[in-house]
């Protein structure tokens, strides 16, 4: 099996992941919480987690580390995929969101993107922690109280199946870091 590591970049709209210098900058939760950048991996560096490797997002010229969910059509390579695993968090509530799988147009699958709040002590839906962060960053200090989390929800398809776009729902509250799709080909 081939890890393809779909890019993120031409959909990234909010800003999640901030080092100290520029905490007033963070803005993922409405309570102005973000991810210390320090407690990450570095922007597009190739990261390992369950056996499934990622692509983590490398900053856009307007500061922006990731996506809220917003309807995004994203094409993809035509091939036989066997898994999609996707890096996200909800902010301000556990939240899920239909995601569909196409192919020349015509559905093929639609799955449940379930995502909980990034700093909840447990996951809300029962998705994995791939990674917890030890303290948040807000605006004028980090609160070790907080623990945000990236979650890994991995979705297997059924029969090697091919499809060449995906659709996102519509969610402001739900972020996407990395997407993983998994093929044969």
């Amino acid at each position: 099996m081939n890890d393809y590591h779909f890019d993120i970049q031409l959909f990234l709209n909010n800003k999640g992941i901030v080092d100290a210098a520029a905490r007033e900058e963070g803005g993922f939760s409405l309570g102005f919480t973000s991810y210390p950048s320090e407690l990450l991996p570095p922007e597009g560096s190739i990261f390992t987690w369950n056996d499934v490797s990622f692509r983590f997002p490398v900053r856009s010229a307007d500061g922006f580390d990731n996506f809220v969910l917003e309807e995004q059509r994203m094409s993809v390579v035509p091939r036989n995929y066997t898994s999609i695993a996707i890096l996200g968090a909800s902010t301000n509530g556990n939240f899920y969101e239909e995601l569909s799988l196409l192919y020349q147009r015509e559905e093929t699958y639609r799955f449940k993107l379930k995502l909980s709040n990034f700093i909840e002590q447990e996951s809300w839906f029962g998705e994995a922690v791939a990674l917890e962060c030890a303290y948040g960053r807000c605006r004028t200090s980090d609160i070790d109280y907080y623990k945000p989390k990236i979650y890994c929800v991995t979705e297997t398809l059924p029969d090697h199946l091919l499809f060449d776009e995906i659709v996102m729902g519509d969610n402001p509250f739900m972020h996407i870091f990395a997407i993983t799709i998994r093929g044969v080909n």
